[in-house]
């Protein structure tokens, strides 16, 4: 019995971490505001929505349902490159989340094909790169996982690592105490591999850069400055782009569509993610 009470402890240790933990105080002026955003969307004010919604999470912060709905917002007010902006920021914090990843790929869509459009002949010069295996699984792992999913593993790791050195220290059952061994190393090494995992999704957050245009029509300039030729056709408001590294200059960044167009956009035109 008394390993029983031990392993139940850990397991309502488990439980009492996986409580979701609210980004937004329920304080009773946040929740008259969101209420009010959401009825000026629901009658067709998306501009008040916008302002309101922003309101809010100036006072409170961000979330993933606050971004999502301010993307929701500015997408029907024709603010494709707010929009973007919005889902983009929402789908790092949540990332399995359907309706979001669902929004961010319509809108994505919409972007493509007025760059396509744009682009004339040039279609393949504004096509993203289609990633490798390798890449996919880099980015599965990296990118489209936070490192707090995997903090939040490595914990859960941890703790069934402790529970079943509980049953192998404190059981009076051979085979009990053979699981336990056996469990314990199995989870020692899913608990180192999901530490690691989260301090390479923390340091892929911090060192890759991707912005997303915010004006209507954007060259990408040879460089850093307005009188040089463009590097390709102009790109539409809403477009992702990958920021060059160590590569900023007055006002200007570095960025990269895809592995044949590059060049230097005005910072004014673009936002980092």
């Amino acid at each position: 019995m008394k390993t029983y009470r031990i392993t139940i402890f850990f397991i309502s240790v488990v439980i009492s971490m996986l409580i979701p933990v609210g980004i937004f105080a329920d304080t009773q002026e946040a929740i008259q505001e969101m209420n009010r955003a959401a009825s000026a969307y629901n009658s067709g004010d998306y501009s008040k929505a916008v302002d309101i919604y922003e309101g809010v999470m100036q006072m409170e912060g961000t979330s993933a349902a606050s971004l999502f709905n301010l993307g929701n917002a500015y997408f029907k007010t024709g603010n494709l490159g707010r929009a973007r902006l919005c889902y983009e920021r929402a789908h790092r914090l949540s990332p399995r989340n359907k309706e979001i990843s669902n929004n961010l790929a319509y809108v994505t869509s919409k972007i493509d094909d007025a760059n396509a459009a744009l682009a004339g002949k040039d279609k393949e010069l504004v096509t993203q790169d289609i990633p490798s295996f390798w890449e996919s699984v880099y980015n599965t792992i990296a990118v489209e996982s936070t490192s707090d999913s995997w903090a939040l593993m490595a914990i859960m790791a941890f703790v069934l690592l402790i529970s079943a050195v509980a049953v192998y220290i404190f059981s009076n059952n051979v085979a009990a105490r053979k699981a336990g061994f056996f469990s314990a190393i199995i989870f020692l090494l899913c608990a180192g591999a999901f530490v690691s995992l989260a301090f390479i999704s923390a340091s892929e957050s911090d060192t890759r850069k991707t912005a997303v245009l915010i004006g209507y029509k954007v060259p990408l300039r040879k460089e850093p400055k307005e009188s040089v030729p463009v590097a390709g056709p102009n790109l539409t408001q809403g477009t992702k782009l990958m920021v060059e590294p160590d590569e900023e200059k007055a006002g200007w960044y570095k960025v990269r569509l895809n592995s044949r167009l590059n060049g230097w956009v005005k910072s004014s035109d673009m936002e980092i993610i």
